[in-house]
């Protein structure tokens, strides 16, 4: 319910104007309303019709539930009029059309203002009262633009702190072999997930007015720089990963446009209708399809993990980005679901701790594999099989045809830096052998394939090095 109250001609009566959102099993409707509210004891009295329905002065006048409020209303109405109520007197007959009647009494709350309220509609078949004992509460206008401007406030510090973290992660991948660990099903989901956010977020300032707009834009400024620093992330690992994904000038590459258009709005579109049907209709199918969204949203780290897993390197994400992402993504889930005071008036639940159980126990998993190895939490039975360079010296004929004296000069010689290769050390670890059978110094091509991962010599791919 949203009241706004005027000053009248007389000093003890105020006029409301408002809304008010009805829910129940098989029951949502809006209703709008226009009333009086008496200072001196705290009670209003309304009416209220559907949203498409139209409202006069006279039917408010009608609303009236003793004589004296009836004749005091139409004093105060007959200002706005012109004197056309004067000659006006109370009917006997009930209110034709749905409309409603809605009887408050307001009492003083330490958090803002709490009410005693009764709907009734007669000719709707409608009876709606607070449980005895009990009040419905809120927040005045004031209070509720200060915690509006505080939201706003920190969102766009989040979002901004959120860009930071993910530019300096975009420039510790600048090369090739960084670009391709870095899962872009991850930044897919979390592109996503910004869309969802920047919607939610455009429909509150339309909403809204004044300073609550000068905010909201602002916020959803921040939030737009974010989601285009995650799509042009997103689009350059791809075009690494994929580069005829792209390519819109041969038939694969027009197949990988379509696909990733479809799969989009595949994604998108059925979380918006979860989303808008949460916020209007709060069902209990709603609540079980937006912790669906959000348990499925809040998975992003995984493919990130799994990425890890397969390749068995697990250092091109920073940790402050892993930690400092989690804590700013996690903050709407929080504040909305958690915080009781939270601007749209949803319920707490203690199910939301469970989403963000998830959600930064996956950040630890990647933080662990940073230290411990991509691997370090599967059993060894069931680890997929990697390529080791630490592998003995090959042959003369394994690494080349040429004579075996010829082969004998040159073939333990780094092709990076030119410099001999000492085949009798015992530590492996000072060589290291590609699959394609060339040899290089351990450090020389650890340095080579931070910048591409194909052989220098034959340009043959090259799988990762494993971590640890």
């Amino acid at each position: 319910m949203t009241l706004d109250a005027e000053p009248s001609i007389d000093d003890s009566v105020s006029l409301i104007s408002g809304d008010v959102h009805l829910r129940s099993v098989g029951f949502n409707t809006r209703l709008i309303l226009q009333g009086l509210h008496w200072h001196t004891n705290g009670t209003a009295v309304l009416h209220a019709v559907p949203e498409l329905s139209a409202q006069t002065t006279v039917d408010v006048v009608r609303a009236m539930s003793t004589s004296r409020a009836f004749d005091q209303a139409r004093g105060i109405y007959d200002e706005t009029l012109g004197g056309r109520l004067l000659s006006y007197t109370r009917p006997e007959e009930a209110l034709d059309g749905c409309s409603y009647h809605i009887y408050m009494h307001f009492g003083s709350a330490p958090s803002g203002v709490q009410a005693q309220a009764l709907t009734v509609s007669s000719n709707c078949n409608v009876l709606l009262a607070t449980p005895s004992g009990q009040h419905v509460s809120g927040v005045s206008h004031a209070r509720y633009r200060q915690k509006t401007t505080r939201y706003f406030r920190t969102g766009l510090a989040l979002m901004l702190a959120q860009a930071a973290l993910l530019f300096l992660q975009m420039r510790a991948t600048t090369t090739h072999a960084a670009m391709s660990m870095v899962s872009h099903h991850t930044l897919a989901m979390l592109a996503v997930l910004y869309t969802y956010i920047f919607i939610m977020h455009s429909i509150a300032c339309l909403a809204f007015g004044g300073i609550y707009l000068i905010f909201g834009f602002v916020t959803i400024a921040a939030y737009l720089l974010s989601m285009s620093l995650y799509l042009k992330y997103l689009i350059c690992v791809w075009k690494v990963q994929s580069p005829d994904a792209f390519d819109a000038l041969n038939a694969a590459g027009r197949r990988g446009l379509l696909t990733v258009y479809v799969k989009f709005y595949a994604v998108l579109i059925p979380g918006v209708y979860t989303i808008y049907a949460f916020i209007d209709t709060r069902s209990r199918l709603s609540q079980w399809l937006m912790a669906i969204l959000l348990t499925a949203m809040y998975s992003y780290w995984l493919p990130q993990i799994w990425l890890n897993v397969r390749r068995g390197v697990a250092r091109r994400l920073r940790i402050d980005y892993i930690v400092g992402s989690s804590i700013v993504h996690l903050f709407l889930p929080v504040y909305f679901f958690a915080c009781p005071e939270n601007i749209a008036f949803i319920r707490p639940t203690p199910l939301i701790w469970v989403l963000v159980a998830y959600n930064l126990s996956q950040a630890a998993v990647l933080v662990m594999q940073r230290f411990l190895g991509a691997l370090f939490f599967i059993p060894a039975v069931l680890r997929p099989d990697v390529y080791s360079y630490c592998a003995s010296l090959p042959s003369v004929d394994e690494e080349s045809c040429v004579g075996a004296d010829q082969q004998t000069e040159s073939m333990h010689k780094c092709p990076i830096c030119l410099m001999p290769v000492d085949a009798t050390s015992s530590s492996e670890s000072a060589h290291a052998v590609t699959p394609c059978h060339h040899v290089y110094h351990e450090t020389c091509l650890a340095y080579w394939m931070e910048i591409k991962l194909e052989c220098p010599v034959c340009r043959a791919a090259l799988p990762p090095r494993v971590d640890g």
